[in-house]
Parts: C-alpha cells; structure tokens; sequence
C-alpha cells in the first residue's frame, strides 16, 4: 500500500519543532542581550547626571569666587 500524503512526516514536524524551539531559545537570548544593555545604559546615564552635577557645582563655586571676590 502507497503512504497517504495527508500531511507532513513526523520527522519533519520534529525538525520544525526544533527549529521553533531554536529560534525561539535565541529570541530569548537576544533579549536577555538587551536587558543587560539597558541596564548598562542606565548606570552610564546616572554617572552622567551626577558628572554633570559636580561640574555645575564646580562652575557656580568658580563663579561665586569671581563674583564675590573682587568686590571685596
């Protein structure tokens, strides 16, 4: 008797599942990835923010002396 082509073999369903599965693992991968470069990226922001303070802090202090100073 001749195999009835109804639908697809069984090997190739597996070989689709696993194909699936893979892309689906690096899917997953990829955004474990980018959550740890948001992160990295946050912390990178915050240094900035608080660089940016100290220098704010720096040049008002710098301009307080020059300010202040001669007129004293």
């Amino acid at each position: 008797m001749s195999r009835n082509n109804r639908g697809p073999r069984s090997g190739q369903m597996k070989d689709d599942a696993d194909e699936e599965r893979n892309i689906w693992n690096q899917i997953i991968g990829d955004g474990r990835k980018i959550d740890a470069l948001i992160a990295k990226s946050n912390e990178l922001c915050k240094r900035m923010v608080e660089l940016k303070d100290e220098l704010d802090a720096a040049i008002g202090r710098r301009h307080n002396i020059f300010v202040i100073g001669p007129g004293l």
